[in-house]
């Protein structure tokens, strides 16, 4: 989420982490993963070790993912605070969760804070597991209500939007690609018929 933000912030209101990874202070998803806030967590970080964690295959097993896509785990996933940090963000912590336990969950919201201390995290907590919220959705819809309600400033984040591009035409003569004036619109082809004589 953070390198979509770092992307197109411009295109993104708020980001909601329902005990999600969220990189700032280390590098990787894995890297919170192996954590000492971590080491509790019943998940393959428990079975394998960092060496054999750190490999694609292994994130393949881990997530249940292809390699390509699970690879990301290994990547430098932070957030840039002049793009992803300006973003209004909340945190849904699952308190209940063994794979990315509750410490390790405040570790990352506090490492964000520290890392864009004028926009912290609006955080919000739901006893269930990692994959629970999604069999409990009458109470994950309440809090992703009452988040939908809350004002999202646009001021910040969107002040550095990128222009869209005029669109381009081809001047048939010169084979030259020309501008079109901003005022111009394209209109919608015309089409005649002509009558038969009886």
């Amino acid at each position: 989420m953070a390198l979509a933000a770092n992307a197109a912030h411009h295109l993104v209101d708020r980001i909601v982490y329902v005990s999600a990874f969220c990189c700032t202070a280390r590098k990787s998803p894995l890297d919170y993963v192996l954590g000492p806030e971590n080491k509790d967590s019943r998940g393959l970080a428990a079975a394998l070790s960092s060496a054999e964690l750190s490999t694609p295959k292994a994130t393949m097993i881990f997530g249940c993912q292809p390699v390509e896509s699970a690879s990301v785990n290994l990547e430098d996933a932070r957030g840039d605070p002049a793009t992803w940090g300006p973003i209004p963000r909340s945190y849904i912590r699952l308190t209940s969760d063994r794979f990315n336990t509750l410490p390790n969950q405040d570790r990352m919201i506090a490492d964000a804070d520290v890392a864009t201390p004028g926009n912290r995290f609006d955080v919000h907590d739901l006893d269930t597991s990692h994959t629970g919220f999604v069999l409990d959705a009458d109470r994950i819809t309440a809090i992703l209500d009452r988040i939908a309600e809350q004002p999202h400033d646009h001021q910040v984040h969107k002040l550095s939007r990128p222009s869209p591009k005029r669109p381009r035409r081809c001047d048939q003569a010169s084979g030259q690609a020309t501008e079109r004036a901003s005022s111009e619109k394209d209109s919608p082809p015309r089409f005649s018929a002509r009558r038969g004589r009886r």
